[in-house]
């Protein structure tokens, strides 16, 4: 059985974690697992304030691992500082009720890293979809991030392939996002560039997601 960290797209048949979209409360998850937070491509979209007391009513329900996907991203016309404000307010949320993150970040990452040293966030923090150079896998290392890694792993030539090659194993996921493609193929790439069976990647993961959500 394969541990999906992060997808918009439940199989229903491995361990996985959906995306709850809280713009629409009522299309509630339908895997065991899931997280849910503010997204920031949605922050001029929703009632921040409401959505998150809608975020805090539910978080201590059965199931709900992680707060996320939230972030930052440079490349939407929400202003960053804006981004910033809502992203801190999922900080304290995530520090009171003892929850990961989740996170979405485009061209922002060691904004995030700051924002989590400035209010002590000692709590994993998880960059899904990480398809990024090795210098920002580095300062991501250095401040014991964790990294779930997707469909870039099916391009040799990613970033996210590269990374993966002298990654941590301790501190690496597997998920398929929003993608078309079953996680089992992002298992079998991520197997290939390894040089390792999948059942041994199985059981590194695993390690990685207990100890993660305390399961």
């Amino acid at each position: 059985m394969f541990i999906n960290l992060h997808t918009h797209k439940p199989g229903l048949k491995d361990i996985e974690i959906q995306n709850w979209d809280i713009r629409y409360p009522d299309l509630v998850p339908v895997a065991k697992y899931f997280s849910a937070g503010i997204h920031p491509w949605w922050i001029k979209d929703v009632n921040v304030d409401s959505k998150l007391a809608f975020l805090e009513r539910h978080i201590d329900e059965v199931g709900f691992l992680a707060l996320g996907e939230t972030g930052l991203d440079k490349l939407i016309d929400t202003h960053i500082d804006v981004q910033k404000e809502v992203f801190g307010k999922h900080l304290i949320l995530a520090q009171k009720c003892s929850k990961p993150l989740i996170i979405h970040a485009v061209k922002t990452h060691r904004e995030i890293i700051e924002m989590c040293k400035q209010v002590k966030f000692d709590l994993p923090v998880i960059f899904h979809g990480f398809n990024n150079n090795l210098n920002t896998a580095k300062v991501l290392s250095d401040a014991n991030s964790y990294f779930s890694l997707g469909g870039a792993l099916l391009k040799p030539e990613s970033n996210a392939a590269q990374f993966l090659k002298s990654a941590d194993l301790k501190r690496v996921f597997f998920e398929n996002d929003d993608k078309d493609v079953g996680i089992e193929y992002i298992y079998q790439a991520a197997s290939e560039i390894l040089h390792i069976g999948i059942d041994d990647l199985c059981c590194i993961v695993e390690e990685n997601f207990e100890k993660v959500f305390n399961l």
